[in-house]
């Protein structure tokens, strides 16, 4: 069953729209006029903007929240992304993704982080006991691209982690560039550590040494920065001695499971962890985001990604940008959650397997 969204919906005060088995969803609007639906579980709680990016602006599961800390306290809609970064996920391209390189002229991430969709609505399907929520934006830009895309959160009632889903369809008859990042922002917690599906040394984990323009490191930045390309394990561990101020990047060379996914984890002291997991076949590129400064805490243990980092055109340029033949469609999926000790302990088993370690 689909219900379709309107805006009128929307008000001051939360009301619920939709109840079912395992499932309340409500709606209601924060004073800055962005509209959000709340989807609450046995386990999740969680706020999402079906309008405004599609964004998962904040989740707490069994009791933790787990989105990081910003100097953003409420969503906004029509400014720029680093006037809006406060939320546990946004989508990031599809013309671009990251900081402009050299001679691009595209914002920070793309037009997808804070894209007005065009609908929204909510899907439950009883009989598998899930709910999603999504929506649909359409992009034209002359002689560049002409797309749809649709992206979906997908709740099951009793587990704690939801899948985000995102399907593009190529709306041109020629071919287009397919530039994708999935922007999910944990927040670190020191003592915990980080753990992932990938051989710990230099060759897979690979720091990222260039600065793009919109930040301005110091000379210890710079200093840790060459550390971290020798010794990439010291960020292992998450402790508030770091100086990951204003940021530091990681591209991270997965390893999958026998069922294709790959696995990041934030292992807290108890046992519990933060998770993301994703396929590499659909996504062969993935990236590690710190930052850490006395306004700002955020730990995106993965970024899946279908291309690098270093700009557009030089991405285009040495063959990294996939390209979706025209009226053909690209479909991915991403899995976040919090797991509790003893299905981490089963899932850091498996990860040492694929990592040989």
């Amino acid at each position: 069953m689909r219900i379709h969204l309107q805006r009128a919906q929307f008000q001051d005060t939360e009301t619920i729209l939709a109840t079912s088995d395992g499932f309340t969803v409500s709606a209601f609007r924060y004073h800055t006029g962005v509209e959000a639906l709340r989807v609450k579980t046995s386990r999740i709680d969680a706020v999402i903007l079906p309008y405004v990016g599609q964004q998962i602006w904040s989740a707490t599961i069994d009791g933790h929240e787990i989105g990081m800390k910003s100097m953003v306290r409420l969503p906004k809609r029509g400014v720029p992304l680093l006037e809006n970064l406060g939320g546990l996920f946004f989508h990031c391209g599809l013309t671009a993704i990251a900081a402009p390189g050299e001679g691009d002229d595209h914002p920070l991430h793309g037009e997808l982080p804070s894209a007005e969709f065009d609908e929204a609505w909510i899907d439950v399907d009883q009989d598998a006991g899930g709910l999603s929520v999504g929506g649909s934006f359409e992009y034209a830009k002359a002689f560049t691209a002409h797309y749809a895309f649709r992206p979906s959160v997908h709740f099951a009632a009793a587990e704690p982690w939801f899948d985000i889903r995102v399907e593009v369809q190529n709306l041109k008859r020629t071919s287009m560039d397919v530039c994708y990042l999935g922007h999910i922002n944990f927040r670190p917690v020191d003592g915990s550590r980080l753990e992932y599906s990938a051989p710990y040394t230099n060759e897979a984990v690979v720091v990222r040494s260039s600065v793009p323009a919109h930040l301005k490191p110091s000379a210890r930045y710079l200093e840790l920065l060459s550390d971290l390309a020798r010794h990439p394990e010291a960020h292992h561990t998450i402790a508030d001695t770091q100086e990951y101020d204003p940021e530091m990047v990681f591209k991270v060379g997965y390893l999958h499971d026998e069922d294709g996914w790959a696995h990041g984890l934030q292992v807290h002291g108890d046992g519990s962890s933060d998770w993301v997991a994703h396929r590499p076949a659909e996504f062969p590129h993935a990236f590690r985001w710190i930052s850490r400064t006395g306004d700002q805490d955020a730990l995106a243990i993965t970024e899946p990604a279908t291309c690098g980092l270093s700009g557009y055109k030089n991405e285009k340029a040495i063959g990294s940008v996939p390209s979706l033949d025209g009226q053909s469609s690209w479909r991915a999926s991403m899995r976040v959650g919090r797991l509790p000790p003893e299905r981490s302990h089963a899932l850091l088993t498996k990860i040492a397997h694929i990592a040989d370690r």
